[in-house]
């Protein structure tokens, strides 16, 4: 018998096929032709807004980095919009509040507002999160933090806990990097 798979035996194994390749996909015939991806290097920054909501995971995967990227700070407003809206679906919003914190454009009363209208729990979590990872006021944090403690899912709670540490580390931490900064300075 020769080896099929390619990934737990090592490539100069003697039984190894080097003859034939890998299949990658079958697809039926009665299936349809794959859509052609856009070149998201080249498309306008509105564009990528566009992308952000598609049904290919790819692509709103690629527009999600490109808009962190090329520092797309002109989406913010409209970044802002799709993560506050109630009518969006989650996953939306996630990736519209992922851009805004890879673009450092994150704003507590908008994620304040987003988090009281989030109906579902990896939206509630990953807002907790972002604040917990950001440097947003430390009452900001604690408030938020807070809310996530009171929520009734067990994994934003979590969360809660999780950022409400980080608080604690950043403030334990912060009089001995002013310290630092002053004896570099």
């Amino acid at each position: 018998d020769q080896i099929i798979s390619h990934n737990e035996d090592p490539r100069n194994h003697p039984e190894r096929d080097k003859y034939r390749g890998r299949i990658w996909r079958v697809r039926h015939e009665s299936q349809p032709p794959r859509t052609s991806v856009p070149d998201l290097a080249k498309v306008p920054e509105p564009d990528l807004l566009k992308s952000l909501a598609s049904p290919n995971s790819w692509e709103l995967h690629a527009a999600w980095q490109a808009i962190i990227d090329r520092n797309a700070r002109s989406l913010v407003p409209q970044l802002n919009t799709l993560f506050v809206g109630e009518s969006n679906a989650s996953d939306l919003r996630i990736r519209a509040l992922w851009a805004l914190e890879g673009l450092r454009a994150g704003d507590p009363a908008t994620a304040r507002t987003a988090y009281n209208t989030a109906r579902a729990r990896s939206l509630r979590r990953e807002i907790i999160r972002v604040f917990g990872d950001s440097l947003f006021p430390s009452e900001s944090v604690r408030s938020i933090a807070a809310a996530g403690l009171a929520d009734p899912d067990r994994l934003v709670r979590q969360e809660g806990i999780r950022s409400l540490a980080k608080l604690i580390d950043r403030i334990a931490l912060s009089p001995i990097i002013t310290d630092a900064d002053r004896e570099a300075g």
